[in-house]
C-alpha cells in the first residue's frame, strides 16, 4: 500500500512539472513549441500565441 502512494505522489510531481513547461507562463496558452535550450541544457519554449 506505501509503494502505491509513493508511486501516486510521484506521478502528481511529475505530471505538475510537465504542465508548467507545456503552457505558456504569460498567456497561459497551450500551443508552445521547443525552441533550443538554456546553458544547462533545459529545453526552453516559445508562445506561438503571445
Amino acid at each position: 500500500m506505501l509503494n502505491l502512494l509513493n508511486t501516486l505522489f510521484f506521478l502528481l510531481i511529475v505530471l505538475s512539472f510537465k504542465k508548467l513547461e507545456d503552457s505558456c507562463p504569460n498567456c497561459g496558452s497551450k500551443r508552445v513549441t521547443k525552441n533550443g535550450s538554456i546553458h544547462n541544457k533545459k529545453p526552453k519554449y516559445s508562445c506561438l500565441d503571445c
